[in-house]
């Protein structure tokens, strides 16, 4: 065998050996890691799905504790007056709280009164009597004494109904129980497509026991069955387009009553596979460069000459023609050891001058470079501090067009900007959106009795309120002159709005010392609901507007509702 031959062979074996190595290593080791990768994005899917679940009970358990903590409520146990039942506990109630039962049982936990609204048919049915006997024979009678909030799920014979019960005491939280108030819903098919708007997931429910032959269900449900279950199961099937991840909904004693499943694109696996099959190409085709690329110079850079300086002397050998030269081209060892051979008398000397001359050219050479070096480094760095510059300008530009120069806070063009985007998304997810508008009553008097200079601290002192009042979600900006608006978000409860705005004027009504002098301000607030008041931005600040302009009729520290301005309120400081 040639040396060439046996060369070219050599090579090809160790770069198969190479690609096989490393193409073996990197799948085991890629596509593990990709598996359990999606394995716990899967999780991560079923968990969130389940989080989702859960805070609609939340969602359900606040409603539940604010009839709680009602006067109302509290004394209708003991009158069951009729007032009470037409002003509360009609259709449009159910139906705007999503709400099929709200129940007021005795400490014994018999059905004081209670009302069913089915919100399918849209009409008043009998409380079943399935949820009558759970709650008489449940868990409920062992804890009622102790701690009464409760929430979850139970399973009744007309299906999973998600509840929250709490005492019924005074508003202020004083006064013996005189029983308890259960509010729920049985879980639709509408409320599941809800949960996986929310999740963004395809959302899957199945009561217990399972009534499906899916098979991909059945595994997911018998995986968690299993002793050493996480909790969570993951069910994947070779190369399909998707995996499955399941968990159980259990109710208040901890027996599972239904599984909760959500589908996750497989993503991450296929991506996997792809990089794989790409990154397998790539190195096969790489290695056929290299390896023909390798044998290609070893030919031309070595084994040729190799061969044709062996060729010659065995020429000159045969011959004993030792006059003859061997000729090679080349400048490394080999042609070294040839030119050794040839005559050592050959080798070509430079001269002193010569390598002077070199030396000085390559000098300059370098010299000249440096010199553009520099230059180079120079108009870098000036050009980085134009960019500096043109940065710091833009910033200021920005703050001066979005926000108010001298409270700092937004300015309307931004405010609007901002909200504007969040009322979009309030359309699509059903949040709840305030909007405040704020006047400070008789600000012209503090400009004419102690100037404008006191008139411009005094609004920078209300703006440091209303920012330390503000949470980071929601919004303070200054409109014009003395006038603010205050942007709430996720917030429809009214009781709660309604301390939101006696909280703000308390704070900013306190007395404002500055020079000397001492203040006692007072303001006047209007109130507009997204969408009970509007589904666009200038229809709430318009109701807003609107709004506080009757309260400012008043004076002294008054809110009012869009809409119900006869009824404006006041937070004095003696009531404070």
């Amino acid at each position: 065998m040639k040396i060439n031959t046996k060369v070219l062979f050599i090579l090809s074996v160790v770069w198969a050996v190479i690609i096989l190595g490393i193409y073996s290593g990197t799948r085991m080791t890629l596509m593990d890691r990709f598996e359990k990768i999606e394995k716990l994005q899967v999780v991560s899917d079923v968990m969130r799905a389940k989080q989702a679940f859960i805070s609609m009970e939340h969602t359900l358990d606040l409603m539940t504790i604010n009839w709680g903590l009602w006067d109302d409520a509290y004394y209708f146990f003991n009158t069951k007056n009729r007032a009470f039942i037409d002003s509360n506990l009609q259709a449009p109630a159910f139906k705007n709280a999503h709400l099929g039962i709200i129940g007021f049982f005795d400490p014994s936990w018999n059905l004081y009164y209670g009302r069913n609204y089915d919100l399918t048919q849209k009409k008043f049915i009998a409380v079943p009597d399935s949820l009558i006997e759970h709650v008489k024979t449940g868990i409920f009678n062992e804890t009622f004494q102790k701690e009464v909030f409760q929430s979850g799920v139970i399973e009744l014979p007309e299906g999973v109904l998600v509840f929250s019960t709490s005492p019924v005491v005074k508003s202020d939280g004083t006064g013996k129980p005189h029983g308890v108030i259960m509010m729920g819903y049985f879980l639709k098919n509408d409320d599941i497509k809800k949960l996986s708007g929310i999740v963004r997931l395809p959302y899957y429910f199945y009561q217990l026991p399972l009534a499906t032959d899916n098979p991909t269900v059945r595994q997911g449900y018998e995986a968690l069955l299993k002793e050493d279950s996480s909790g969570y199961s993951v069910v994947t099937h070779g190369k399909q387009d998707a995996a499955f991840g399941f968990t159980f909904i259990n109710d208040l004693k901890g027996h599972p009553i239904a599984l909760l499943g959500v589908r996750s694109g497989r993503i991450l696996y296929k991506e996997g596979l792809t990089t794989l099959r790409w990154y397998l190409y790539s190195i096969v085709l790489l290695g056929i460069g290299v390896l023909l690329s390798v044998w290609f110079l070893l030919k031309y850079l070595v084994l040729d000459r190799l061969v044709s300086v062996s060729r010659q002397v065995v020429d000159i050998s045969k011959d004993n023609t030792f006059t003859k030269r061997i000729d090679i081209s080349g400048n490394d060892e080999l042609t070294v050891m040839v030119g050794g051979m040839n005559n050592l008398l050959e080798i070509i000397e430079l001269t002193e001058d010569q390598l002077k001359s070199r030396i000085a050219n390559r000098t300059t050479q370098l010299e000249h470079l440096s010199n553009l070096n520099k230059n180079l480094f120079d108009a870098m760095n000036h050009q980085k501090t134009v960019e500096e510059k043109l940065r710091a300008h833009e910033k200021h530009l920005k703050n001066f067009a979005y926000y108010d120069q001298l409270t700092g806070l937004p300015n309307r063009i931004f405010f609007r900007d901002q909200v504007q985007k969040l009322i979009e998304r309030a359309a699509k997810n059903g949040a709840g959106i305030v909007i405040m508008f704020l006047d400070a009553d008789k600000f012209k008097d503090i400009n004419d009795t102690y100037g404008h200079s006191m008139g411009d601290k005094f609004l920078c002192h209300i703006a440091g309120q209303l920012k330390k009042i503000i949470k980071d979600s929601d919004m303070v900006a200054r409109y014009a002159g003395d006038e603010f608006v205050v942007f709430l978000n996720n917030m429809r409860d009214k009781s709660i709005i309604s301390m939101m705005a006696e909280k703000i004027l308390k704070s900013i009504s306190e007395p404002f010392i500055a020079e000397g002098a001492e203040i006692h301000p007072s303001f006047s607030l209007g109130i507009s609901v997204y969408p009970e008041n509007g589904t666009r931005l200038a229809d709430l600040e318009h109701s807003a507007d609107l709004a506080m302009y009757h309260a400012k009729k008043r004076q002294g520290n008054i809110y009012c509702y869009a809409g119900e301005q006869t009824e404006a309120l006041s937070v004095s400081r003696e009531e404070q």
